[in-house]
Formats: structure tokens, C-alpha cells, sequence
């Protein structure tokens, strides 16, 4: 499956997420926060392939490594997004125009996000609870040294939002989509794989990445660190 066709089903699921609700949500982030420890073994067990390739003198090998302890700590987040109170459907701005007319700005979720990140197996799980929370869908792009635990750890996830989730389309995994995501073609950053094809393809919404210098100026994108997106959900 080429880039472009991978990116407009995202799309097209975006749609249908958005219009879960909250309690729909929650139940399903509760549940991949459960599927977290009591499957922590096959997770555990792709983790440990990414670690073995690395070893444990590499200064990484410690962001990188997932224990029993760090999976029970994901899902207590996971669970602590869940019992958050929903940042859609807010009221954040309203007048009335002269005429009568009464306008409002009402919080909705943004589309369509592009996370990039490092060799850290545990952003997988934080930046899905976060988008699902708040309506959004998202492409994801975590560091070649936790390849194995993030493929497992989206196969997971996938697997409940298959089993629990009603209106919502998930995206079909394969070997192909991660090995163009890891390197592709002429470009070596995701960051300018992102803005030329899903810029171009109409894929995303908002980029957020952890480093902005350098990309804002040539993406028709907007772009948001993780800070300045949690402070746009919450904003009144």
C-alpha cells in the first residue's frame, strides 16, 4: 500500500471517530489499557528483540526498555486520559452579531495527527490514548530501534478497536507501511515525508513533533509541539 492510499484511509476513519462518544471512548481506551497487562508478554517479548539489537551499553537502552512495572504505569495513564472529562464539543467563544445572529467557536477535534518520535515504545501507547480521547486519529512514526515493540504494540490496539468499536475504520497494518515509513525514498526525516505527502495528499491536519526549527517554515501544515497541543485542548 503506497503512502498517499494509507494516509486517505486515515482520513476517512477520522470522520468516523469523531463522532464516537465520550463514553465510547473511554470504554475502548480501558480496554487497550487492560489488553496492556494482560498481554504485557508478547510486548515484553518484542521489546526485547529491539533491546537485544541494541544492547544495553547503548545510553538508549534504557528509554527503549519496556519492564512489567513501566507497562502497568502505561496503563494507569491510559486510564487516567479515560477518566478525563472530554475536551470536544466546549463552548470556548460565543457572541451575538447585530442582526441577531449568535455565533460560536466549539472545540472539535483536529482530523488527522502526525506524531514523530524516538526510540520510546511508551509514546506508542500515550499518543494513541491522547488522540482517541480527543477525537483524533493519527500517523505514527516512533524511532527504527523500537520497531518491533511498536508494530506489537499497534497490533494490540488494533486488535480492540476491532473487537469493540462500532463506525470506526482501522487502518490495515502491513509490512509494507512501516518499511516506507522507515526510510522513504530520497527523504530521510519523516518530518519532510510528512509534509510532502500528506501536505500535498490532504492526509493530515496538524503535524506535532518535539522539534520544530527548520520544518515550520515549509509546511502548509500547522505545527504544534505535544505542549502547545495538550494547552490547545484544554484552552477555554
Amino acid at each position: 500500500m503506497q503512502l498517499k492510499e494509507t494516509f486517505e484511509q486515515v482520513k476517512r476513519a477520522s470522520k468516523s471517530l469523531a463522532l464516537l462518544t465520550d463514553e465510547q471512548r473511554n470504554s475502548i481506551l480501558n480496554a487497550v489499557a487492560d489488553a496492556i497487562v494482560l498481554q504485557k508478554d508478547r510486548i515484553l517479548k518484542a521489546n526485547a528483540t529491539d533491546l537485544a539489537k541494541m544492547g544495553s551499553s547503548n545510553p538508549l537502552y534504557d528509554r527503549l526498555q519496556l519492564t512489567d512495572s513501566r507497562l502497568e504505569a502505561i496503563a494507569a495513564d491510559m486510564r487516567n486520559v479515560a477518566s478525563l472529562p472530554s475536551p470536544l464539543g466546549h463552548i470556548t467563544k460565543a457572541k451575538t452579531l447585530p442582526n441577531g445572529m449568535r455565533l460560536c467557536r466549539v472545540s472539535v477535534p483536529f482530523g488527522v495527527i502526525g506524531m514523530i518520535y524516538e526510540a520510546r515504545p511508551n509514546v506508542t501507547f500515550d499518543v494513541f490514548s491522547l488522540c482517541f480521547k480527543s477525537g483524533n486519529a493519527c500517523v505514527l512514526k516512533g524511532g527504527k530501534d523500537a520497531d518491533c515493540s511498536n508494530r506489537e504494540e499497534v497490533a494490540l490496539i488494533h486488535e480492540i478497536l476491532q473487537q469493540l468499536s462500532e463506525g470506526i475504520e482501522v487502518m490495515p497494518m502491513d509490512e509494507a507501511q512501516f518499511q516506507q515509513a522507515m526510510s522513504f525514498g530520497p527523504v530521510r526525516d519523516f518530518e519532510d515525508m510528512m509534509q510532502y505527502q500528506c501536505a500535498l495528499a490532504g492526509g493530515c491536519d496538524v503535524i506535532i513533533t518535539n522539534d520544530k526549527k527548520g520544518f515550520e517554515e515549509h509546511s502548509t501544515l500547522p505545527i504544534m509541539t505535544a505542549t502547545e497541543f495538550l494547552q490547545s485542548l484544554m484552552e477555554e
